[in-house]
């Protein structure tokens, strides 16, 4: 009985056998394929800020030289780390004579991370003195005040902003949408009382500007906290000396202030000064823009495909899809409107 018990047992076939270790395999590629995944994207992510940041390197010295009227070779301006290659557009070689301020000239290159072999296209320009540098906020300081006056409360204020290179002083940063570009050009984020530098990866700490294109997202991480809060307003009658008056007729170099401010339209305007005392100042329906926008008590908006260059101070930020921000450099004459 008990043989005839054992016989009627039956094991696991070697067919069923393979069947389970094709499944197993099955399912182990498709883990590993999806664990590659990610990694692969991290580290594209990561190579594409990276190199990105070498390009804002680049082209930041590049207008030091220029504005220098200075001779230079990219070599003194690359990192050793990566392959450099400049296309046919650029309008500088690799050595290239003392550059004339007054000249127009058309910077593209490419970047090539070798461990990625990930490439990163850029193109800029730099602006002649005579048509204006929209890519500094070079804004006529006002007079020296009389040395038996005050200091400034600000003064301190004002030059740590510049030592920082502060492009966006806010207690808020929110985006509808992403954005056509966000150039950072070594930057400082102040953001509810915290300084963020740009990083090549998100964590819980990271706050994130969503780009247009794979991988091109770019994340902020918290360094320290900041020692000044957002600016505050000067007295009326400092706006009134220096010509500020509510007039929205967008031109270079206007000094605009107002309660609530909005530009709309596809004008362009260089070095312009926009302050909104009480509310709000929305950029919308295109055009470019280079200058300070100033709102202590509202919202900066900018929206409907219109391109800022400049520096940015409110309570709040709020960018939305097709726009371009980009940091424009302080200047010995960047004046501040606070």
């Amino acid at each position: 009985m008990i043989r005839q018990h054992l016989r009627r047992q039956r094991g696991i076939t070697l067919i069923e056998l393979l069947a389970g270790i094709i499944v197993s395999g099955i399912f182990t590629a498709i883990a590993f394929q999806m664990v590659m995944a990610v990694f692969s994207h991290q580290e594209s992510t990561s190579s594409h800020i990276n190199l990105r940041q070498e390009a804002n390197i680049i082209i930041t010295q590049v207008r030091q030289y220029h504005q220098e009227e200075a001779a230079f070779s990219f070599d003194e301006v690359v990192s050793s780390r990566m392959d450099i290659e400049f296309t046919e557009a650029s309008d500088i070689n690799e050595t290239s004579p003392p550059l004339d301020r007054s000249e127009s000239y058309r910077v593209a290159f490419t970047l090539t991370d070798n461990n990625t072999q990930r490439d990163f296209s850029f193109e800029s320009s730099l602006q002649g003195a005579a048509s204006g540098d929209t890519d500094s906020v070079a804004i006529e300081r006002p007079e020296e005040e009389d040395e038996d006056e005050e200091p400034d409360e600000n003064d301190d204020l004002r030059e740590w902003m510049r030592s920082e290179n502060v492009f966006i002083f806010s207690n808020t940063i929110d985006q509808s949408g992403q954005v056509d570009s966000f150039i950072n050009n070594q930057g400082t984020i102040i953001r509810d009382g915290t300084r963020y530098e740009e990083t090549s990866s998100s964590s819980g700490n990271t706050f994130e500007v969503r780009v247009q294109g794979s991988g091109d997202d770019q994340y902020f991480a918290p360094v320290e906290d900041s020692p000044f809060d957002v600016p505050e307003l000067r007295d009326e009658e400092w706006y009134e000396e220096r010509g500020y008056s509510d007039d929205d007729t967008l031109e270079d170099g206007m000094r605009l202030i107002d309660d609530d401010i909005r530009i709309a339209g596809s004008g362009n305007a260089e070095d312009v000064i926009i302050v909104a005392e009480e509310d709000d100042v929305t950029l919308v329906g295109g055009g470019e823009i280079s200058g300070f926008l100033f709102a202590p008590n509202g919202t900066v908006t900018i929206r409907g495909n219109t391109d800022f260059t400049g520096i940015i101070a409110a309570e709040d930020v709020d960018f939305r899809g097709g726009t371009s921000i980009t940091f424009g450099t302080y200047t010995d004459d960047t004046e501040f409107p606070f």
